[in-house]
């Protein structure tokens, strides 16, 4: 952008803030909003309508040039790492505040909100107590309508840009804006966030483990030192989240086989898994502790400890959740169809690099056969199997983008930059022709002996004259040769 014009589009700007501005207050007192969600309104809406703008002009753009690419980056790579970003949690909110009610009485009966209304809140590490007293929170801030929609609208809206910044690193922008869109519309999701569950909470502990992976494969050339930290690191914060919901311990399996991808060699994955291990082991260990210290109630630390543990492996405390949302209808069975169907396509379409381990597609499988697991366990409906409808998401992203777009591996070599050689025609060449001087005769052509060349006998060196005699003087007292 030039000088003289950056006042022309500040203007425009402000214009443009203005009117939206306007439009956004209409809709606020229309649906009945507080004003809390005025400025957060207002910035959905000028993202989504730029989304809506944008995103099809890239497009197009694409087809009109075929040298650039429909996800431009320019050079710091602002169109995936924070545009899209921006837009796809935009478009979350637009949908959630647009689409879904205000909680009803139904809300009343929840656990959860029954606690947080009550007061009657301790530290405790499992998934349902730390949602109550975010709730507990949310009510200090919002009306009783607004305060279950509001604090799950955080929540899925943090855990969307963590999650597709996970899957951004690892798989590549584009399978994650498929694995977002599959967040914002499937009905895991939108259910949720009306409920007053930790569906949401836990989403957002489950991103924040993807983007931490996510985050240790994009920095290979790091050092040793912070790499070796950083896995430790990630290894204890996944041991505690195991203790908070053992659904998470799916997200521990898939962090053990994103180190097994990353690392080459059977030395450093075996030290690596161990490490992991040991670090999910102490931090299990650590927060185990911390919640009976904190419990405060008469007994031994043992004891306490006996009775968290014996809390965490209640049937009901791998989601925390008491109440079925509602019977699944028709078109959440076709949506979740919509998913399945183009997910299958990336178990038979070849990746970028011709390898499964490129894309981490092992890592998504145990994550998503984990997942599986524990929510078959657990019985979940299908309302609360949010976590494997975001597996299935990325693996829709990775059909998607093997079937329609041009692999990097198999790409024709116009587009890699090499000039294609066309076959050229045999032509024999022959030696020139070369014709003697007039005067001169022909070469034989025939095959002749070599020609004698005169030799001359001499010796290596000169002799002087004075040097020129063959007898060497005796002296006559010289008896050398005489024997006694």
């Amino acid at each position: 952008m030039e000088k003289r014009n950056r006042f022309t589009w500040f203007l425009y700007a402000c214009i443009l803030c203005l009117c939206f501005s306007v439009v956004t207050a209409s809709l606020t007192r229309l649906m009945g909003l507080p004003v809390q969600f005025y400025f957060l309104l207002t910035a959905a809406v000028v993202a989504a309508a730029l989304l809506a703008v944008y995103l099809p002009a890239r497009l197009i753009a694409a087809k009109w040039r075929p040298d650039t690419g429909w996800m431009y980056e320019g050079k710091k790579g602002v169109f995936s790492s924070f545009f899209l970003p921006a837009a796809l949690t935009a478009l979350l909110i637009c949908i959630r505040l647009f689409c879904a009610a205000p909680a009803g009485g139904a809300v009343e009966t929840q656990a959860c909100y029954g606690q947080a209304l009550s007061g009657d809140l301790f530290f405790s590490p499992f998934l349902g107590d730390l949602y109550a007293f975010l709730l507990w929170a949310g009510l200090r801030i919002f009306s009783k309508e607004w305060a279950v929609s509001g604090i799950n609208l955080a929540l899925q809206a943090a855990g969307l840009l963590l999650f597709y910044e996970g899957i951004r690193k690892l798989n590549g922008a584009f399978c994650g804006m498929i694995a977002a869109f599959a967040v914002i519309f499937l009905p895991p999701f939108s259910d949720s966030a009306v409920a007053a569950e930790p569906q949401s909470l836990l989403f957002l502990f489950a991103s924040l483990m993807i983007w931490l992976c996510g985050l240790f494969a994009s920095k290979g050339g790091k050092k040793r030192g912070i790499r070796a930290f950083f896995l430790v690191f990630v290894s204890v914060l996944c041991g505690m989240e195991i203790l908070i919901a053992p659904l998470l311990s799916a997200v521990f399996f898939f962090w053990l086989a994103v180190i097994f991808c990353c690392l080459r060699s059977n030395r450093m994955r075996g030290l690596g898994m161990a490490a992991a291990l040991c670090g999910a082991l102490c931090g299990f260990c650590f927060l185990l502790l911390i919640g009976a210290l904190a419990r405060g109630e008469r007994g031994t630390l043992a004891g306490q400890v006996a009775i968290l543990l014996q809390s965490w492996l209640a049937p009901d405390a791998v989601l925390g959740t008491d109440a079925v949302l509602h019977s699944p209808s028709i078109q959440d069975y076709w949506m979740t169809l919509a998913v399945f169907v183009p997910a299958m396509f990336a178990l038979f379409t070849p990746d970028a690099n011709g390898r499964r381990g490129s894309d981490y597609f092992p890592a998504w499988v145990i994550l998503l056969g984990a997942a599986a697991f524990w929510e078959t366990v657990s019985k979940a409906p299908l309302q609360e199997q949010g976590l494997r409808f975001a597996c299935l998401g990325v693996f829709a992203g990775m059909g998607i983008r093997n079937m329609f777009f041009v692999l990097h591996g198999m790409q024709p070599a116009e587009e890699k930059g090499v000039e294609k050689r066309e076959p050229e025609e045999f032509v024999r060449r022959n030696p020139p022709l070369s014709r003697p001087a007039p005067g001169e005769y022909l070469e034989n052509p025939l095959p002749v002996p070599k020609r004698h060349k005169k030799r001359e006998m001499d010796y290596g060196f000169e002799p002087q004259q004075d040097q020129m005699y063959y007898e060497i003087p005796v002296a006559d007292n010289d008896d050398f040769d005489l024997k006694e």
